[in-house]
C-alpha cells in the first residue's frame, strides 16, 4: 500500500508541475512561495487529476485577470473558492 501511495504522489507531482509549466511558470523546489503554493494544491486535489487541471484553469485566470506573476498560496486559495469541491452525498 505505501508503495502505491508513494507513486502516486510522484506522478501527481508531476503533472503538477506540467501544468505549472503550461502557464509559463518555472517551479523552484527552493522557492519558499513555490513550494507552499505547491503543498496547497496539494492538499486541495488530493491527486484528483482532474480537479488539478480544473484549479491550475482558475489560476491562470486569476493570474491573468489580476496581472500577477507569482502563483502564491493566496492565488490558489482564490482559486480553490471558485470551484465546487467536496464528495457527493
Amino acid at each position: 500500500m505505501e508503495n502505491r501511495l508513494t507513486s502516486n504522489r510522484g506522478r501527481f507531482r508531476g503533472a503538477g508541475q506540467k501544468q505549472w509549466q503550461k502557464l509559463g511558470k518555472a517551479f523552484d523546489a527552493d522557492d519558499f512561495t513555490d513550494v507552499q503554493a505547491a503543498a496547497a494544491i496539494s492538499r486541495l486535489t488530493g491527486g484528483n487529476f482532474r480537479l488539478l487541471q480544473r484549479l491550475f484553469n482558475q489560476i491562470d485566470r486569476i493570474l491573468h485577470i489580476n496581472e500577477l506573476r507569482e502563483i502564491t498560496d493566496d492565488v490558489i486559495q482564490a482559486a480553490a473558492s471558485t470551484l465546487v469541491i467536496g464528495a457527493a452525498n
